[in-house]
Formats: structure tokens, C-alpha cells, sequence
């Protein structure tokens, strides 16, 4: 058996293989350095064994190319077999490794590694040439691209002078110890906390580091102690807090890890001054806020004991018949509203929250156990402060002057207060007043109301209301014509509204009465046009609309959108579809738009009286001649027949064009384009009166809308700009 090479080739050989070890042996300490999961001591071992592989077949097939232009192949075996075994050793090794860690990529490398074997040579004959030669090629590739994914693992990979460095700079101290007390890691945030406590660092014993820095914590004076109170109950006993100076305390703690089964002891420095500040400042104000709350608890006692001493003089219990019942007394103009309450058929309860006493006298009253000024005999009114004028309601006795003249002439003190009581009963509960709780304005109305009723002089009104004669005066023009505050933008409000065919939000109106240079709040232009009644109309009404899907005509190509419709500049998505408007007389109109997702532009359009492929194709065609030269553009459209037809995609190929679909039936892939459809109808079509309107007619209206919605229509996402002026904003017009 010989090799079937000449000379030149066999050297050609000869130096893949050398070329292959150089590289493998390059490899081996990369894999080395390398941060993995597995035991890289293993794979090593593998790949330094593939190294003394190649460089075995180096040798031989130098020493194949020694004197003989054609040597025996026999002889390069024997001469080396005893080297050539080893293949075996590194095959069965390969073998334990792929199915170690599950790579079974690695028996092809292992075959060619097999194939070198004497036993396999001598079986081959001369085709084991061909397996030399793909054996030499293949490795030469893997060493090539093993160098390449080493390069790139590198640039990658945290290396171990990275981890240090970061280790270093983190503002806890760190520091592990072996169970013999040897240092094994020490960053230098805790090297400088002991060098600040005079402790050794660079020592091989450290054992002694915990029980120093628990002597120096139980060494603290007693004042710093009590300065230094912060919460360590969750460290346990393994804490020791230790005052380097006084604007600097650290916290050392202490517990034990487990790293590859071995327990290692770590000490962790932390920096705990701002916290214990915070404590101490927390402390003292929890003791002032104590401080403060004993001296408010003793005003409060104060109070209630002049409260009680005042209660004792104002209130004045009676007996009732031979019950002995000890009642509050209240003012004769809430005895007045309860009765007059109940007459009007609330019931007890009803009639005792609204006049504001309490329900056990009300049902009292209600069975007829009134107090002494009302019947004389049952009960008797004690001495008592008066209640302050602006309280409450009823006349005062030392201004009243009952009227001589007019409807009212005639009547007696108690019959005009009953009257005018019941006057303020029905405005009460009218407008759901409080009576011991109404303003002055309100006063002001109702004393307008009752003079107008009852003919009173202003100084009998005044005097029942508690209200003095200025602040009557005060309200009395304010009430009787009421300034409108929004005069100033209310004709303005309506003007803009109507401009925008009722079609314009508050925010809309509000940003048109920015660019007219009128300031005004949102809420403001919100209240104008809740007061005038302008109101936007939608339609809610969910018709089904116009389908143009004609089954699988073509292909469908992939959704490239996947609903996220935006844009970082024009000319990058447009969306496509057709619409259908229905006109009194039975016409149907339909619009192909094109919009562009940048700023919702409809950048072409076309309008016709059918849904056929030359209204969506002219739209395109518009659409590609405005596009700027050398802009890459998706078209995203539904499944409708006309964008499947040969004509659609042509001009799409045509014009560098990548097509996008939505899902079947699935309206949302494409709801950027039905929300353009949305706003169009509602702001132009919907509500609207189109009897009589011809279809060419309606599509010059359309044509001109579209101009405007381009033109002119503002938009909050844009600024509050319409899109061609946001274009131009941006230059890109």
C-alpha cells in the first residue's frame, strides 16, 4: 500500500496539518481564560490532545515526503504506530465528552481522528488518501473559526482583571476568609475602613479581625452609644458598630458561605452614618411631636372644661309632666322649622335632621310636649346667650317693625314671622339648603325673593335674615344681574365650533382660540360649550360596511406591520384601503386613501362611484409619483382583492414597494386606516343633510375636505399643527 501523492502535494499537506496545530495550539489557553459553565480544565485536556493529534500527522506525513516521491505507507506506520494508538485514547476521551455535555457535532472530528489509527489505515488502503486530505481541511477550518469565536468571546467577556476592579470600587467593604483565617478577598473600601481603625491588612492570619472590631464597638463611650441608635435586631449577634470619628460610623457584620462545599467566613463594612443621622433626627422630632401633644392634650382639657362651665350656664334642663326628662332647649326658629316641617308631611326624623335638633326632642314636640313659650304651662326657656347673627334665621325684636300699610297690614308679630318662615322653608327645600349653613349671597337671593312676595321693608327683611343692611347692598346688584365671566371668548367659543361643521372637541376649539392669540383655559372653553349646548355627535350606529375580499386570489405576503403603526419619517408606511359613503338617493361613493403613519397625512387619493382595482391603482400611482427618490416605503393593506391582483403588485415592484397584509378578517391588523375612515366620517359625512346631494356633487365636497384635512386640520399629537405645516416645521416640506 502506498500513498498516491506526488511530492509537492504531500508538503501542500504537510503544512495544512503543521498550520491546523499552530492554531490549536493558539486556541488551547483562549478556552483556558474563558468564563463558561462547564469545567474548562476538561475541555482543554481535549483540545491540547487534539493538538498532539495533528502534530503526530504532521510528522508522518513528513517523513512520507523524505526521499521517496512515492513512499510505502506501511513504513510511516510502523516507524510510528506505537504514537499512532494514541488516536484511540483521544477518540475514547472525545467519546466520554460528546455524550458529557451533549454535542454530537463532535463525531465527525472524532471519525477523522479514528481514521489515523494503524488498524484503520491498513483497512482503507488508499482511500485513506481522500480521508487524510478531508481530515487536514476540516481541522484547518475548525482551528480558523475557533480563533474567530475566541476573538469575539473576548471583546464579550468580563475578564478576571474587570471583576476585581469592579469588586474594588463598590462602597461596601468586602472581605472573605478561609477556615484558617487567610485572606482570600479584600476590596479597598474595607482595607481603608481598617486602616481608619488601625488595624493590620496585609497580614496572612486574620482570624483576630472579627474579635478586634467587636472590641472597638463594645469600646464606644457611653454618649456615643446613645447618639448612635439605629435598628440591628435583623443582623442578630453577628453586628458590631464602630465609630471611626464622630461624622463617620460603620456597621460590620459577619456570617459564613458556602462555595463548592467549602464554608468561608465574610465580613461585609457598611457606611451607616446617614442612617443613623436620620435616626437621631427621626428621634427628636418624635420627642418634640410628644412634647407638643401633651401640651395640646392639656389645652383640650382646658376647653372642655370652659365648654362645660359655659354649657352649664346657656342650657337650663325642664321636666315634662311627672316624667322628670331632662331636655336640651333650642331656638325658637328651629322649633319652628320642625313644626312647619311636619305639617308639610315630613315625618319626625326627616323634619329633626332638616331644622337641626335632635330626633328624642323632636318626637317629643310631634306629641304635642312643646316648650314653655309655645304652650305656657308644659315647660319654661332658661337664660341664654344668643346665637350669633350670621347663624341663623329669625327676627330680630329690636329692629322689627311690622308693615302699616300694603297686603300685609294688619297681621300680628308671630302671624308675619310664620309667614316668613314658611317662605324660607319652601326655598329650602327647594334648593337643598342647610339653614345653619347658608352664605350671605344666598340670603341675598332669598330676601330678594321674599320682599317680592311679601311686600317687606329691606329693614324687616334684614333683621329676620341676619344679615346687615352693606352686605345686603353688597350682593343686592350681583344677584340681580349676574356677570357672565366668559363673555369675552363665548362668542368666539360658537364662531369655531360652527367653523369645524360641529365636528370640534373642547381641546380642538381650545388650541384654534391659541392660534387666534386668545388665552383660555381648557376647562373654561369646556363650560362655554357645556352652557351653550355644543355638543359633539358620534355615530354609534355599527352597519356593516363595504368588504372587498374575493377569496385567495394571489399569495398573501407576511404582516410586516404587526399594528404598530409609527414612523420616524415620511414616506416610510403607508396604509391603504377602500370606504364606502351612502347618499340619500341610493348612490354609493368609495375612497381609496393612502396614508402615511408618520403624521396621519393622507398623501394621495382617489374617488370614484366603484370599488374596483383602477380606483385603488391610481391612488398607488399618485402616492409613488409625490415620493421623494430612494425612499424605502412598506404599503400595508387588508386581504382585499385589488391589492392582490398582478396590476397591484406590479406597480409595488415597480417602484421598490415592500408589501404587507393584514390576517384574514382581522380589522385591527389595519386600524390605523379604519381610525382615518373614523375621523373622516364623523367630522364630514355622518349627521350631516345629503338629500339632494348628486354623487359628483359629493365628491367635490370630499375632494375639498381631504385638501383641508391636509391643509388645515390641527391635531394635539402633532403639536396642535396640521400635517403639511408640521412637515414643514420639520423641513421635510
Amino acid at each position: 500500500m502506498q500513498i498516491s501523492l506526488i511530492l509537492p502535494q504531500i508538503v501542500a499537506l504537510d503544512v495544512v496539518f503543521a498550520l491546523a496545530a499552530c492554531l490549536q495550539t493558539i486556541h488551547v489557553p483562549l478556552i483556558a481564560s474563558r468564563r463558561s459553565s462547564y469545567n474548562r480544565k476538561v475541555i482543554c485536556a481535549y483540545e491540547a490532545s487534539l493538538v498532539l493529534h495533528l502534530m503526530i500527522s504532521a510528522l508522518i506525513l513528513f517523513a512520507s515526503s523524505g526521499s521517496y516521491l512515492v513512499a510505502p505507507l506501511d513504513v510511516c506506520a510502523r516507524a510510528m504506530g506505537g504514537v499512532l494508538w494514541l488516536n484511540a485514547a483521544i477518540f475514547a476521551y472525545g467519546v466520554v465528552l460528546m455524550v458529557r455535555y451533549r454535542r454530537p457535532v463532535m463525531l465527525v472530528e472524532l471519525l477523522l481522528v479514528v481514521a489515523v489509527t494503524p488498524p484503520v489505515v491498513f483497512a482503507m488502503g488508499s482511500a485513506w488518501t481522500v480521508v487524510l486530505i478531508a481530515e487536514g481541511a476540516f481541522f484547518l477550518f475548525r482551528s480558523i473559526a475557533a480563533l474567530l469565536m475566541d476573538v469575539r468571546n473576548r471583546q464579550e467577556d468580563i475578564t478576571m482583571f474587570s471583576t476585581i476592579e469592579t469588586i474594588n470600587v463598590i462602597p461596601v467593604g468586602i472581605l472573605y476568609l478561609d477556615p484558617r483565617g487567610r485572606p482570600l478577598l479584600m476590596n479597598r473600601c474595607m482595607r481603608k475602613n481598617l486602616v481608619e481603625l488601625h488595624m493590620p491588612t496585609d497580614l496572612g492570619d486574620m482570624s483576630g479581625t472579627w474579635n478586634e472590631l467587636r472590641k472597638l464597638s463594645m469600646q464606644m463611650p457611653e454618649s456615643s452609644r446613645n447618639r448612635v441608635r439605629i435598628n440591628l435586631d435583623r443582623f442578630g449577634e453577628a453586628r458590631a458598630v464602630v465609630e471611626v470619628s464622630p461624622a463617620e460610623i460603620r456597621l460590620f457584620v459577619r456570617d459564613r458561605v458556602m462555595v463548592s462545599g467549602r464554608s468561608f467566613e465574610r465580613i461585609i463594612g457598611l457606611d451607616v452614618t446617614e442612617y443613623a443621622h436620620a435616626h437621631d433626627r427621626l428621634a427628636q422630632a418624635n420627642h418634640l411631636l410628644e412634647l407638643a401633644g401633651q401640651e395640646l392634650q392639656a389645652q383640650i382639657e382646658e376647653v372642655k372644661k370652659v365648654a362645660d362651665n359655659a354649657g352649664g350656664v346657656r342650657t337650663e334642663s325642664w321636666t315634662a309632666g311627672r316624667s322628670g326628662l331632662e331636655v336640651r332647649m333650642y331656638s325658637r326658629e328651629k322649633v319652628e322649622l320642625f313644626l312647619l316641617a311636619t305639617e308639610d308631611g315630613m315625618g319626625p326624623t326627616a323634619a329633626a335632621k332638616f331644622a337641626g335638633v335632635s330626633v328624642g326632642a323632636a318626637k317629643k314636640w310631634a306629641t304635642g310636649h312643646l316648650p314653655h313659650s309655645y304652650t305656657g304651662a308644659r315647660c319654661r326657656i332658661g337664660a341664654r346667650k344668643p346665637p350669633r347673627k350670621e347663624a341663623s334665621l329669625g327676627p330680630d325684636k329690636s329692629i322689627y317693625a311690622p308693615p302699616a300699610t300694603g297686603p300685609l297690614a294688619g297681621l300680628n308679630e308671630d302671624q308675619i314671622e310664620n309667614l316668613l318662615l314658611r317662605a324660607v322653608l319652601a326655598d329650602l327645600k327647594a334648593e337643598g339648603w342647610d339653614p345653619a349653613s347658608i352664605s350671605n349671597r344666598s340670603k341675598c337671593e332669598l330676601g330678594e325673593r321674599l320682599r317680592r312676595a311679601t311686600a317687606l321693608p329691606l329693614r324687616s327683611i334684614t333683621g329676620f335674615l341676619r344679615i346687615s343692611k352693606s352686605s345686603y347692598e353688597y350682593w343686592r346688584p350681583r344677584v340681580a344681574a349676574p356677570r357672565d365671566r366668559d363673555a369675552d371668548i363665548r362668542d368666539r367659543v360658537v364662531r369655531i365650533f360652527r367653523e369645524g361643521s360641529g365636528c370640534w372637541g373642547y381641546r380642538t376649539v381650545w388650541a384654534r382660540l391659541r392660534r387666534e392669540g386668545v388665552r383660555a383655559s381648557e376647562k373654561r372653553v369646556a363650560r362655554v360649550m357645556r352652557e351653550e349646548g355644543l355638543e359633539v355627535v358620534y355615530n354609534k350606529r355599527r352597519a356593516r360596511g363595504y368588504s372587498s375580499y374575493a377569496g385567495e386570489v394571489s399569495k398573501a405576503p407576511e404582516n410586516l406591520v404587526n399594528r404598530r403603526f409609527r414612523a420616524d419619517e415620511p414616506n416610510r408606511l403607508w396604509l391603504t384601503d377602500i370606504t364606502e359613503f351612502r347618499l340619500p338617493g341610493g348612490e354609493k361613493v368609495y375612497l381609496s386613501p393612502i396614508v402615511d403613519c408618520f403624521d396621519g397625512m393622507p398623501v394621495a387619493w382617489s374617488i370614484g362611484l366603484h370599488p374596483d382595482k383602477r380606483l385603488a391603482n391610481s391612488s398607488l400611482l399618485k402616492a409613488c409619483a409625490a415620493r421623494p427618490a430612494g425612499a424605502r416605503t412598506t404599503i400595508h393593506s387588508d386581504r382585499g382583492g385589488h391589492y392582490r391582483w398582478p396590476e397591484w403588485i406590479g406597480i409595488c415592484e415597480e417602484n421598490g414597494l415592500v408589501r404587507s397584509m393584514s390576517a384574514k378578517g382581522c380589522s385591527p391588523d389595519n386600524s390605523a386606516c379604519e381610525g382615518f375612515f373614523g375621523r373622516l366620517k364623523n367630522e364630514f359625512f355622518h349627521y350631516r343633510d345629503w338629500e339632494g346631494v348628486t354623487a359628483e356633487e359629493f365628491m367635490g365636497r370630499l375632494e375639498a375636505y381631504l385638501v383641508y384635512y391636509r391643509e388645515e386640520r390641527i391635531k394635539k399629537s402633532l403639536g396642535w399643527l396640521s400635517p403639511m405645516e408640521y412637515r414643514r416645521k420639520l423641513g421635510y416640506a
